[in-house]
């Protein structure tokens, strides 16, 4: 009853049935080597940051010194432990080829820079900027194989 198309000679030996060649095949989504290394150097020390501020948080109360506020030190720990969660959401968000990662990777980066600034480690910013510069080049051309 519904295969009467599949014999019709005004069919022209076409199925009624879509082949699997009618639809358009993904992007190719291949993160590549060096990418790969940076995203997994991205996460694991992101996961190292986040535990050394901890231990850090931990120790402030053995500070014998008058001149540190106790209280203000720990606040800005946990603010600057809390801020290593982005580029470990983002690189994994990256990962899992989502714009919204690269993006975000990007602006952590800069946040990142901001405060390195402020608290005058220069070096550190140049080596900020090198890493965004190394993760441009490598999601530019596979840019639009993200979701």
């Amino acid at each position: 009853m519904g295969f009467e198309g599949l014999n019709n000679p005004n069919n022209s030996g076409k199925s009624k049935f879509p082949n699997i060649e009618d639809y358009a095949s993904p992007p190719e989504r291949k993160l590549g080597g060096c990418l790969t290394l940076l995203l997994f150097v991205i996460i694991v020390g992101s996961f190292i940051n986040i535990f050394l501020f901890l231990v850090a948080y931990s120790q402030v109360s053995n500070l014998n010194d008058p001149y540190v506020n106790i209280g203000q030190t720990r606040v800005l720990l946990l603010c600057l432990g809390g801020l290593q969660f982005f580029p470990l959401i983002f690189g994994v968000g990256l990962w899992n080829y989502k714009r919204w990662g690269y993006q975000g990777l990007l602006v952590s980066y800069m946040l990142i820079a901001v405060i390195n600034f402020l608290f005058g480690e220069y070096t550190q910013i140049a080596l900020n900027l090198i890493g965004m510069g190394i993760l441009i080049a490598l999601v530019n051309p596979r840019y639009n194989a993200l979701d």
